[in-house]
C-alpha cells in the first residue's frame, strides 16, 4: 500500500504561501492521479511513497514524485496525466 503525503498548510507553509488553497487542491488531485497512472501503466505493485517535489515544481507547474520500494523514483506533472504517459523511471543507484 502506498503512503501518499497530501500537502497541508501546516506541513508545507512556504509552498502554501506560493500555491494557496486552490493550488494545494490541484497538487493533492495530482498525487491521486499520479498514483493511479503509475499503478496502471507500470504494472508495478511496489509503490511506496508519493509526495510533492518542491524542488521540481515551478510557478504553475506542480510536480509530484512516487518512490518505489527499491528507492527508484518517478516524477509526474499534470501533462503526464493528460497524456496518460508513463514518465521516465529515475534509478536510485543503490
Amino acid at each position: 500500500m502506498i503512503d501518499t503525503n497530501y500537502v497541508t498548510p501546516e506541513q508545507f507553509p512556504k509552498a502554501h504561501k506560493a500555491w494557496g488553497d486552490k493550488g494545494f487542491e490541484r497538487i493533492n488531485k495530482l498525487l491521486d492521479d499520479a498514483v493511479h497512472l503509475i499503478s496502471v501503466l507500470s504494472k508495478r505493485d511496489d509503490l511506496d511513497y508519493a509526495g510533492l517535489s518542491e524542488v521540481k515544481s515551478q510557478d504553475d507547474n506542480p510536480v509530484v514524485f512516487i518512490n518505489l520500494d527499491n528507492l527508484d523514483r518517478y516524477y509526474i506533472n499534470e501533462q503526464d496525466i493528460k497524456d496518460f504517459k508513463l514518465p521516465k523511471l529515475i534509478k536510485s543507484g543503490l
